[in-house]
């Protein structure tokens, strides 16, 4: 920020970007700052695009109230926040994050103001909605975002971990299939690294086609036309392997993250402190919580609802007078492999 407004009078694309950024990394504090110094210099509300990921801010900071005021504050500024592709995702996203919803209800809210093509060619199912009388030219085109958000929710509370890595594959390959051959469908233009992390984590959830997923990180690894694998895409494999107790797996993949020049997030060390949690490790459990505090991570409410899940994890362990011996076999008492 100092570096941009050294050069005098920013250009409202940077303070646009900027904000991205700082509600990326749930900076609040500058979001509000840059937010106020946008609208004093331009005298306009940012746009919805941008709202949209400070409302995902919020969200993630546990912060309800927030949420609300966002929404309501766009709507008296005139945005019709509700006509806004991007934000009606976020909103989609926030539902997918509340107890018992299920991708049944999303697709309530999808037919309600998308267009269904762009889901019908990835043949998820999206049921008739009755009684509506809404055109399709008055809906809204999906991003490949709230299409990511329907395979996800359709994976994880509909398929299970079986049928939803066999059925992760087969999106997989048609979504290559509509990448390589198409020129104007827009949310199959470009890959997103989105939809793909979401695929691998869907097809590694299941202990036998964790190879797979591996080789899908290998095609973003060899293929032009595929976004390289960042931290999102191997965090994602990362989290899905942890969940099958299997410690040198975890590892194992963390090595290579770390060999293809990934830095670790706070996904990572949450993921594999919740491992050595359970499987006992209390001193590299410990290491990886004291690097959170040396790097200087925010405690996000996901991050610290993981520390005291493994904490207790630890606690009961010692209570209980289980040892902590080779981590394999412990792994696998645990997970009952």
């Amino acid at each position: 920020m100092g570096f941009f407004s050294s050069f005098g009078r920013m250009d409202p694309l940077i303070y646009k970007l900027l904000v991205y950024s700082a509600a990326g990394v749930n900076d609040a504090n500058s979001v509000h700052m840059l937010t106020r110094d946008y609208e004093n210099q331009t005298g306009v509300a940012l746009p919805l695009d941008v709202i949209s990921a400070v409302f995902l801010m919020y969200h993630r900071l546990g912060d309800s109230s927030r949420l609300d005021i966002t929404y309501n504050d766009a709507h008296k500024r005139g945005l019709r926040p509700l006509s806004n592709s991007f934000f009606v995702t976020a909103v989609m996203l926030v539902e997918t994050h509340k107890e018992n919803a299920s991708y049944w209800d999303l697709c309530n809210l999808y037919g309600r103001f998308f267009k269904p093509f762009a889901l019908n060619l990835l043949e998820l199912p999206l049921p008739a909605r009755r009684g509506t009388s809404t055109s399709q030219n008055a809906l809204l085109e999906p991003t490949i975002g709230t299409l990511t958000i329907m395979l996800n929710s359709y994976l994880r509370t509909v398929a299970g971990n079986l049928e939803g890595s066999r059925y992760a594959l087969t999106i997989y390959r048609r979504y290559i299939g509509l990448l390589r051959n198409n020129d104007r469908i827009p949310q199959f233009q470009i890959a997103s690294e989105h939809f793909i992390a979401c695929i691998v984590s869907a097809v590694a959830r299941y202990k036998p086609n964790l190879g797979l997923a591996l080789g899908i990180v290998q095609d973003m690894i060899d293929f032009d036309d595929l976004p390289h694998p960042t931290s999102l895409t191997w965090d994602s494999l990362l989290q899905a392997s942890t969940l099958h107790g299997d410690l040198d797996t975890s590892e194992r993949i963390w090595e290579a993250m770390l060999e293809h020049g990934i830095p670790p997030t706070t996904h990572t060390y949450s993921a594999m402190i919740m491992l050595y949690a359970t499987v006992g490790d209390r001193e590299k459990s410990d290491i990886l919580r004291g690097r959170i505090a040396q790097e200087g991570w925010a405690l996000s409410p996901h991050l610290q609802n993981v520390l005291d899940i493994a904490e207790r994890k630890l606690t009961y362990r010692v209570l209980r007078g289980i040892r902590a011996t080779d981590s394999q076999t412990q792994a696998r008492e645990n997970f009952g492999t």
